[in-house]
């Protein structure tokens, strides 16, 4: 969470990857026959900007809560590693990136997944109805992860509209954090 969050109320990081996940989507169902050059791109600095704010929301959660934190922070750290990492790679190395673009975000999702589950207690006390989102979504991301592994070349034909659905939801899940109060 960035500082405007604590002053406002209002979560600009949050908004900002909202923005970018949901328009990355739309490419994505626009025109899943484009170049995976783009998509590759696209998910990189995707990527690379959500590990930055997740470093940046993994601070402020160490000043607020200090040494109570040490478990939550200590996730958040490591998925915004790893969201680095991946965008870092697809930026850098594109024909790599084309070639273990299914596996790269099968085990995102799945990672993903698994950790929005373990958040999704956080939005049991808003509403038990966002609760129950966030557990499907997650668990949906946790199938289409394991889809991606078992059959890579299908995946690869259907990548854009797999990617699509999953930053949607991402991009709908952080509209939805940037308006918690």
């Amino acid at each position: 969470m960035t500082e405007e969050r604590q002053d406002t109320g209002f979560g600009w990081g949050n908004l900002i990857f909202s923005i970018l996940s949901i328009v990355v989507s739309f490419i994505a169902f626009r025109n899943p026959d484009a170049s995976l050059v783009a998509i590759v791109i696209y998910f990189g600095i995707l990527a690379l900007l959500k590990g930055i704010f997740g470093l940046f929301a993994r601070n402020q959660i160490e000043k607020w809560f200090g040494p109570y934190s040490s478990a939550p922070s200590t996730m958040i750290l490591v998925e915004s590693i790893f969201d680095i990492i991946i965008g870092v790679i697809l930026l850098f190395n594109v024909p790599l990136g084309i070639a273990s673009l299914p596996f790269i975000f099968a085990i995102w999702f799945i990672f993903e997944s698994i950790l929005n589950i373990q958040r999704a207690g956080a939005f049991k006390a808003v509403s038990k109805f966002w609760y129950y989102f966030m557990i499907v979504v997650s668990v949906i991301g946790i199938i289409l992860g394991v889809l991606l592994i078992f059959n890579p070349f299908a995946s690869l034909i259907t990548v854009s509209y797999l990617v699509g659905f999953y930053f949607m939801f991402a991009g709908i899940r952080s509209l939805i954090l940037a308006f918690i109060k």
